[in-house]
């Protein structure tokens, strides 16, 4: 039982450092701009990280290369709920790319 409830205390404590600090200085006006490649990928039942939320910080980032990856029969974790394509994207993308 104390467990649980240090853990609960834990938890409570992380996440009010960790959203005062996302609040104070949010990513968006963090990064405006890479030199990198940048990729989303998206699962389009993800609760924990909305799509649209991400479409939009993602169109807001300048970039010369940037690909925003939906998956439209994931949530949060696409890389094992569309096992396959994601793979298939991974191979593309990282390793028949590269000279």
């Amino acid at each position: 039982m104390l467990d649980a409830i240090r853990f609960n205390k834990g938890i409570i404590y992380s996440q009010e450092i960790l959203i005062s600090e996302a609040l104070s200085r949010p990513l968006p006006s963090l990064i405006t701009k890479l030199d990198l490649p940048l990729y989303f990928v998206m699962g389009d039942y993800d609760f924990m990280t909305s799509s649209h939320a991400a479409k939009v910080f993602f169109d807001h980032i300048e970039g010369s290369q940037k690909e925003f990856i939906a998956y439209k029969n994931s949530a949060h974790y696409p890389h094992y709920e569309e096992k396959r394509r994601f793979l298939d994207w991974m191979v593309d993308t990282f390793i028949k790319q590269t000279p």
